[in-house]
């Protein structure tokens, strides 16, 4: 299984902020035989986290991510054309 395994602040290191993502796919950390795939995107207050579940197939955590992808950037555009 190869690992994914990244983790980025989202703010200037001088800011007293703490936004962050954190994307993982690789060895569940509990049962290492099996595979934890999520990505974390959080803020000073809250996180929230994105993962595969046992009961969805990988295609469809693809779908999920590609369509958060998709409206982050809609909204990039949305915000630039109107600054």
């Amino acid at each position: 299984m190869a690992l994914f395994s990244r983790r980025e602040f989202l703010n200037d290191p001088n800011s007293p902020s703490t936004g962050s993502v954190v994307a993982y796919d690789g060895p569940d950390p509990w049962k290492p035989e099996d595979r934890f795939t999520f990505l974390e995107v959080g803020d000073c207050h809250v996180r929230a986290r994105i993962h595969q579940t046992t009961l969805e197939g990988r295609g469809q955590f693809i779908l999920k991510i590609k369509l958060l992808r998709t409206i982050v950037n809609e909204f990039i555009e949305h915000l630039e054309a109107n600054c």
